[in-house]
């Protein structure tokens, strides 16, 4: 992303999904409140009263030793997973431009949190298995030329919808379920 600086208090980034541009002050007060908001629906969010990385920092450092221990990593990969002097992930909000409102999505950047190390090496294990997937589509002109190929029957009609709080909505045992079983995921030959 990149970002011109035009004053000590504001930036301009480039928007979100359309190909415009949007001057923001580092700190509005509009969008902090928008950020607070959201973060307040206890049916998606929870509250804590303490700092849990320290916690979280030794939970994934004794699951890497463990790793280790049953030779499932190697020691010095097993040393470069492990988390120090963690910080707890950030949240802030993209301005979605293309929607009525302006409203927030929010981002969570978990650099130098407990996780990091452990997500990034996740990554690279599984991003060359994406392409494989039969359902994968890159972005959204990737959709328009695989559905432009599609015809449908008289009377059906496509219909795009739009999930609120889709991965946070996500059930975590159905996740584990999915991913334990990657013999039923469909692959592209």
């Amino acid at each position: 992303m990149s970002v011109r600086k035009e004053s000590p208090n504001e930036s301009t980034f480039p928007a979100n999904k359309i190909n415009i541009e949007h001057t923001q002050r580092f700190v509005t007060y509009r969008n902090f409140l928008r950020l607070v908001d959201m973060l307040s629906d206890d049916n998606i969010y929870k509250k804590v009263n303490k700092d849990p990385t320290s916690i979280y920092q030794k939970k994934i450092n004794s699951f890497i030793d463990g790793l280790v221990e049953e030779k499932q990593v190697d020691e010095f990969i097993g040393k470069s997973l492990k988390a120090n002097n963690t910080v707890p992930p950030k949240i802030y909000g993209l301005r979605k431009v293309h929607k009525q409102g302006c409203k927030l999505r929010p981002v969570v950047s978990c650099i130098n949190s407990p996780c990091y190390n452990l997500a990034r090496h996740l990554h690279k294990l599984l991003i060359p298995l994406i392409d494989t997937f039969e359902m994968n589509v890159k972005n959204s002109s990737s959709l328009v030329n695989k559905l432009s190929s599609v015809k449908l029957p008289t009377g059906y009609i496509l219909v795009s919808l739009d999930v609120v709080s889709l991965f946070t909505m996500i059930p975590k045992d159905l996740v584990i379920e999915i991913i334990s079983k990657p013999e039923e995921v469909t692959i592209r030959n």
